[in-house]
């Protein structure tokens, strides 16, 4: 903790709590983790940032409880249970296998299904989010009078089974038509093996391209010319103006950050039998390393600067929004004419080199023989590649490897920017460390985790620049860093936080900015997104609004500001963010037609993160700031555990209505010791809406408040105190809606009697009362367990500082004690900061209000 938190301190306060039931244990810490994994000191270390993006998960074994050295299999990550599913592939013999495996993070599992698919190899192989299966099309088996097949076949988890329906019912319902449909004339090309499977995030739809097909009118095997799109378990032939050169043994990777499909490399020609690889492989000069992408209808190339050196085979790992597609690996393209007939064959070898695309370029990383202590997977051929959604990385198995270490029985993942598995990453978008105006700036983070671990703090600067610091963390704690001493004064930037351990950051921030004094507190995100809403904004006098843009791509991303003016109507201005920098927009300069607004922020091509500061002098009198990240979708429904119509308080909500009709919404306020009150409102089409609290609910009521529109909406509640406290604390908050869940996390908090009041309100939007626990967790590694029954449809405030002895920083987690209940949960602070008086409302972590967003 550092010297300036310690200074800060608490004073009472004159707002009312109620108790219905309290329970103060101070327990040690090993009977404490027995009960619940959070606790103990923090201790951390200052390190230099590193990069080991590469990670042996599993090493070379021959103990049989794994796929061993299955070479072209047909592999794919099921995101709906979060496990690598691989199929076939060839034996030692070259014999194609039926056998299914799945790979956990950690382990192999082969499975024995009810159903099992024919044996094959280089089948094309992706995931179905919409519909939560597997898909895997044709692949080659060596024995039979047709060796490519043609089928399609779709796994559950529990299940292999063919989907019923298709282009071609009568003939198979494949992609590529039956050689028996081909013979009728019904089609040209016939089954089809080394292709590409890939999802489509924003067509929701899986696209399929390249390999070896038999051209049944030269009776010979070729690359295959065409593009298919896989939905609702219908093949779609698809027609595009353009259409890249045929090829065999492309790359395809998904880059949704960019809606699109990126293609790379292959072969114009392919091998005499079609599929055996360890033969002369085609010549030199057929090879390509183009780039194409997808964009849900057509395709078009990319002319880049850099570029993968040839190859085949190379596999390509999806992106992310954190993780860029990448490509690593395959056979080489070094040529001998062997045959002595004028022209270089390809010769075996096998490539260890990785690639990621940049959305213009290729950007080469490190490979295994250059960095000794950051060794990378060995190269390899006919591997297999799929993206870990869960974890966020690539993984890489099977094939064989030529000249050095075997690594065909190893399990490999990369990710970047370092580590595995990264299980924690938060984003803020705004950050300042003072110049004009004097700021301090904090980040208070929490490792629930039992194991001590690495934190990792990435500053991007409004310049474009990166700022890397590293820091040990003990388990089970929390600790603080005052980013002005990181990067001085003077910086404005986002931050981005990564950690191998599950912690939960917050973003402390106080300051005089010209004249209004006060603080804010925010908690990071978990993921980015392309779109965001802020339902509150003003600009007339005496307010300052600002939206802070954090973009972590290795490219620009361009934005969309469409302002909601109240009364209707919208007004859209456009902006860029540099590559991995951060981008500040003042409102005031963007020529809106009223103060009062909305916002409705898109991101065109790339996943970012938002959040809206704004400064305020509010009735010529109540200065301070706030701070808030808005909402990422609408939703029918929004909630607030925070809400109070006393003395000194003005209370307001602000909602946006992006929609081409009005919305009628209910607004149900549920008190500390009154029944609830149900109000109606109606939002204009495309417009904002004020509701004042104090008015519509009444005088000196505390309250959660639930709002039930009857269509998606976005809600943020502005409330502006004087909260008393010596010589008067004054200051506003802005909240967004969120949801109910059954637990809640708040990594930031500080008592002190005299300058730091903190509070948890608590909401129950269930017709009994409800209990649960709140644990504060110290560095001290002692906890304090508060016991609290909400009553039924109503709201309980619990004063910290009546539980936690002062000056204590701490961490708060709060969670039902029957697992079928939901509540709502915030944290205000009341304070005055060296002499800078404010407050700051959050809801800190819950389970996931919003959906994550999957490649």
């Amino acid at each position: 903790m550092s010297a300036e938190k310690l200074m800060r301190t608490r004073g009472s306060g004159v707002r009312e709590t109620q108790l219905r039931k309290v329970l103060r244990l101070v327990l040690p810490l090993s009977l404490w983790l027995a009960l619940m994994p959070i606790g103990s000191p923090s201790a951390f270390a200052v390190n230099e940032a590193t990069c080991d993006c590469w990670q042996r998960i599993r090493p070379p074994d021959w103990t049989g409880d794994f796929p061993v050295s299955h070479s072209a299999p047909a592999a794919a990550w099921d995101a709906k249970r979060n496990k690598m599913v691989k199929f076939g592939g060839k034996g030692w013999i070259g014999t194609s296998l039926d056998s299914t495996w799945e790979w956990d993070g950690l382990n192999w599992t082969q499975l024995a299904p009810p159903t099992t698919p024919p044996s094959r190899y280089g089948a094309a192989m992706g995931f179905d989010h919409k519909r939560g299966v597997i898909v895997m099309f044709g692949g080659y088996k060596e024995t039979g009078f047709f060796p490519l097949q043609f089928d399609t076949w779709e796994y559950d988890g529990t299940d292999w089974y063919m989907p019923p329906s298709g282009n071609l019912p009568g003939l198979g319902g494949t992609a590529t038509d039956t050689p028996a449909a081909a013979l009728l004339g019904l089609g040209t090309y016939a089954g089809q093996f080394q292709g590409s499977l890939v999802w489509d995030a924003d067509r929701e739809e899986l696209v399929l391209i390249g390999g070896t097909t038999a051209d049944m009118l030269t009776s010979m095997y070729a690359p295959f010319p065409e593009t298919w799109s896989y939905s609702g378990g219908q093949w779609t032939k698809r027609s595009p103006a353009t259409v890249p050169p045929p090829r065999t043994r492309p790359a395809l990777m998904a880059d949704p950050a960019r809606s699109q499909i990126v293609m790379w490399g292959g072969s114009t020609k392919v091998p005499p039998s079609g599929a055996d690889t360890t033969e002369t492989m085609a010549t030199v000069n057929s090879m390509i390393t183009d780039t194409w992408v997808w964009n849900g209808s057509n395709w078009g190339q990319v002319v880049t600067s850099h570029t993968p050196d040839p190859r085949l085979q190379a596999f390509g790992g999806d992106g992310n929004q954190n993780t860029p597609p990448q490509l690593f690996g395959g056979q080489s393209a070094t040529g001998q004419d062997v045959d002595e007939d004028g022209e270089l064959e390809l010769l075996l070898g096998t490539l260890d080199d990785l690639w990621t695309w940049t959305g213009s370029d290729w950007q080469r990383q490190l490979t295994n023989s250059e960095v000794v202590d950051r060794k990378g997977s060995a190269g390899r051929n006919e591997h297999a590649m799929a993206y870990d959604t869960l974890r966020e990385q690539a993984v890489i198995f099977g094939g064989y490897s030529l000249g050095g270490v075997d690594e065909s029985t190893a399990t490999w993942t990369w990710q970047p920017p370092f580590g595995n598995p990264m299980l924690a990453r938060q984003y803020f978008a705004e950050g300042y460390t003072g110049g004009m105006y004097p700021f301090d700036e904090y980040m208070t983070v929490l490792n629930q985790s039992p194991d001590a671990g690495t934190v990792r703090f990435r500053f991007l600067t409004d310049g474009g620049g990166i700022v890397d610091r590293d820091y040990a963390i003990a388990g089970q704690s929390r600790f603080t860093l005052k980013v002005n001493d990181v990067l001085g004064s003077g910086v404005s930037h986002g931050t981005i936080v990564f950690s191998d351990r599950p912690v939960y950051t917050e973003r402390p921030m106080y300051f005089n900015y010209a004249g209004n004094q006060g603080g804010h507190v925010d908690p990071g995100a978990q993921d980015l997104f392309k779109q965001f809403y802020f339902p509150e904004g003003y600009i007339g006098p005496g307010f300052d609004s600002y939206f802070t843009m954090l973009n972590p791509n290795a490219f620009p991303v361009t934005v969309d500001i469409s302002y909601l003016l109240a009364g209707g109507g919208t007004q859209v201005k456009t902006h860029t963010i540099g590559a991995n920098a951060r981008l500040t927009v003042n409102v005031r300069n963007e020529g809106i037609a009223t103060a009062e607004f909305g916002a409705r922020i898109q991101a065109r091509d790339g996943f970012i993160h938002v959040e809206q500061p704004i400064y305020f002098n509010y009735m010529s009198g109540i200065r301070d700031g706030s701070v808030n990240k808005g909402q990422v979708m609408l939703s029918e429904t929004a909630e607030f555990a925070e809400g109070y119509t006393g003395a000194g308080f003005a209370e307001y909500l602000t909602l946006i209505n992006p929609n081409p009709a009005p919305a009628t919404v209910a607004i149900t306020y549920m008190t500390e010791t009154a029944p609830t009150k149900t109000t109606p409102h109606v939002i204009p089409a495309n417009g904002r809406y004020t509701v004042h609290v104090n008015a519509d609910l009444g005088f000196g009521r505390s309250h959660s408040t639930r709002i039930v529109a009857d269509q998606p909406i976005a809600a943020a509640r502005p409330m502006y105190f004087d909260y008393g406290g010596p010589n008067g604390w004054t200051g506003g908050t802005v909240g967004i809606g969120f949801s109910a869940s059954q637990w809640a996390l708040l990594p930031e908090g500080f008592v002190n009697n005299g300058t730091f009041d903190t509070f948890v309100t608590l909401g129950n939007p269930h017709d009994t009362p409800t209990e649960v626990t709140a644990t504060y967790v110290f560095p001290s590694g002692w906890n304090v367990i508060d016991v609290l029954t909400i009553p039924a449809n109503g709201r309980l405030t619990r004063k910290v500082n009546d539980v936690v002895a002062s000056p204590q920083p701490f961490s708060v987690f709060v969670i039902t004690t029957d697992p079928s209940k939901s509540v709502l949960v915030e944290r205000p602070m009341y304070f005055n900061y060296n002499g800078w008086p404010g407050g700051s409302a959050s809801a800190g972590f819950n389970a996931s209000p919003y959906p994550r967003y999957y490649p």
